[in-house]
């Protein structure tokens, strides 16, 4: 009986634990949060981005492109600003792209044009239907490692620099009609001329003839980050510093109320 009840236990504890993934939890079917907090965020990689989750929450930077939650977050995860790197080698040099686009996620741990487009489901249904693009390609590929991807990235941003679109998650039926062409012929030459996606960047960069940060501007770029990583380093320093000092000086409020307790229990002397 002993034995019987052993075996039981282990079964039931063996199918509790293999079953789903615990990484995401879900509402209504939609993932709602993630406690994967690693997040790459790429048009090519942006570097110096703000990286922000639905509660507010900010990522920290941590190169190339990526960039870490210190806690769960919650979807949608949103990043602004920063700036393209165009040769992809992790650093801010003249040549790079200032990033004005509204890039965002409700889903998985990238961050690009295509997570952005898909958050109108209009769009994703375009996306995948018209387009033929994989669903889960769209929601976990970057423009460095698929080339489906790169193109959709390639022909949407280069659409929404020459048309003053900030947010593609808000383009319409007219603008997808003009897209669809272009990402076709665009895929096309992508399989079959064999260059990588940081050569494919800079001819599309140079052909747009988009303003390009210069060696002065890239280098203030790079100090501003730096700079701003660093503040933020110390300020989680600081504030890890504070909390005990806090809690003893806490306690030592508590030791003299304590002791002028005792001093209103004492008998007064004559």
């Amino acid at each position: 009986m002993k034995n019987s009840y052993l075996l039981s236990l282990i079964v039931a504890t063996t199918l509790f634990t293999g079953c789903g993934d615990t990484s995401l939890t879900t509402i209504n079917d939609q993932p709602a949060t993630s406690s994967s907090t690693t997040f790459t965020v790429e048009r090519g990689p942006i570097l110096g981005a703000t990286l922000a989750d639905a509660n507010g929450t900010l990522a920290r930077e941590i190169g190339k492109g990526q960039y870490v939650f210190d806690q769960e977050v919650e979807y949608p995860v949103v990043s602004t600003g920063g700036y393209i790197d165009v040769n992809r080698n992790g650093t801010i040099d003249a040549g790079e792209v200032e990033n004005t686009l509204h890039l965002e996620t409700a889903e998985g741990n990238v961050v690009t044009l295509a997570t952005t487009l898909s958050s109108n489901e209009n769009i994703k249904t375009f996306l995948v239907g018209d387009l033929g693009i994989d669903e889960v390609a769209i929601a976990n590929s970057v423009p460095g490692n698929d080339q489906a991807i790169e193109a959709l990235s390639d022909t949407v941003f280069k659409y929404a620099v020459e048309n003053d679109i900030n947010n593609t998650a808000e383009l319409s039926q007219e603008d997808l009609v003009h897209i669809h062409d272009e990402y076709r012929a665009r895929y096309d030459i992508y399989l079959q001329d064999g260059l990588e996606a940081a050569e494919h960047e800079t001819d599309l960069i140079n052909s747009m003839s988009i303003v390009t940060l210069d060696d002065a501007e890239a280098q203030a770029a790079e100090t501003e980050i730096n700079d701003r990583s660093t503040s933020d380093a110390s300020e989680t320093d600081t504030q890890d510093q504070i909390e005990p000092i806090d809690r003893e000086a806490s306690h030592s409020e508590v030791d003299k109320s304590d002791d002028n307790r005792t001093a209103d229990m004492t008998p007064d002397r004559i």
